[in-house]
């Protein structure tokens, strides 16, 4: 149920949110296309979390033009539902920086957020010894292959690896180019 209530949500977010920026058209095939499929809605009966950080991070863009603390909240809540939100409204809100518009909001959001992710934090640090917990086993273990169990790498991964790196450096071109372009 939880995570049908998030999905439905985010696809409704979906849906305002390109209907505010492109119009009707595009929100009514955004909005069809995140309502039909099935993973944004039915993740799983153990009640994944990725429909919860999905629509709270759509949640924050959409509540960001007039209410920005409620902005920051909703993003703080993503980043402790799913560990990638920490990067994505850390860097949304950085991104907010580069423009002198909704400087009244940019400042609240900022507050709520840093408030709520230093509370986060020190319960993190309490509870796990690591403030970062979430952000350093979903994301930097991955990238670092740091894992409970030593692994080794085949030779077939080995090989993979300068593909892999090419891919990522496509990969921060084109955010480098997006950040620098408004599209």
């Amino acid at each position: 149920l939880v995570c049908v209530l998030f999905g439905a949500l985010a696809s409704l977010l979906l849906f305002r949110l390109c209907c505010r920026y492109w119009g009707l058209g595009v929100a009514f095939a955004a909005g069809l296309f995140a309502a039909l499929l099935p993973t944004s809605v039915f993740i799983d009966a153990t009640g994944f979390l990725e429909p919860m950080g999905i629509s709270l991070v759509l949640l924050g863009i959409w509540l960001w033009l007039k209410r920005g603390l409620w902005a920051g909240v909703a993003l703080a809540l993503a980043s402790m539902a799913r560990a990638e939100a920490w990067i994505f409204s850390l860097g949304m809100l950085v991104a907010t920086y580069f423009r002198r518009a909704y400087e009244r909001e940019r400042l609240l959001a900022t507050v709520a957020w840093i408030a709520l992710i230093v509370a986060y934090m020190k319960l993190l640090l309490d509870r796990t010894g690591n403030p970062i917990y979430p952000v350093y086993w979903n994301l930097l273990a991955n990238i670092f292959g740091t894992w409970e169990f030593a692994t080794h790498l085949t030779p077939d991964q080995l090989s993979a690896r300068p593909y892999l790196v090419v891919l990522m450096l496509f990969g921060l071109a084109g955010l480098a180019c997006t950040v620098w372009r408004r599209p």
